[in-house]
């Protein structure tokens, strides 16, 4: 799960950068895009809780986690996204949907692997990895931009790694 976060912020990472190389904008124009992920990801834990109980965890896990990487990528190596604020609020949004994708199967595991008198350690160890996910995700930009230079590595860096992650699951 901690992936999930590798892929899920970098547009708030990269604000700084797109401000600069696209003036056009205005940081309430591209704030609606972190808006618009937000409020995808909190309806989409949701909605694909009931999608994620007739799936398979695993699958459905890799499936999301692949998506929502795909579109991170996109930002950091498809400049013609900058060019129309309607793309750039629709496709976070959509990176909000496919993050909604990670929770429900984690749940899902956890409830039929582990007895009731188990669940209490394996969600609290299971809940580390929002720490892990959100510590690593900013040092995972800061490698890439170093490495490959530009901003756009804070993107597409962190969703290569994310996606490997989806492979292994």
């Amino acid at each position: 799960y901690a992936a999930f976060y590798l892929v899920r912020n970098n547009f708030a990472l990269a604000l700084p950068a797109i401000l600069k190389a696209h003036p056009e904008y205005s940081k309430v124009q591209l704030g609606w895009a972190m808006t618009g992920l937000l409020t995808a990801y909190g309806l989409a834990k949701f909605i694909m809780g009931a999608v994620s109980d007739r799936s398979n965890p695993r699958g459905f896990m890799a499936l999301g986690l692949l998506l929502t990487s795909a579109v991170t990528f996109a930002f950091g190596t498809m400049p013609g996204i900058y060019g129309s604020l309607a793309v750039i609020v629709g496709l976070q949004t959509l990176n909000g949907w496919c993050n909604g994708m990670g929770w429900p199967p984690c749940g899902k595991t956890m409830v039929h692997w582990w007895s009731t008198r188990e669940r209490g350690l394996t969600v609290s160890m299971w809940n580390v990895a929002h720490n892990v996910g959100g510590g690593l995700v900013a040092k995972l930009a800061l490698i890439g931009v170093l490495v490959f230079g530009g901003w756009g590595a804070k993107f597409y860096f962190p969703a290569l790694v994310a996606a490997l992650v989806a492979v292994l699951i």
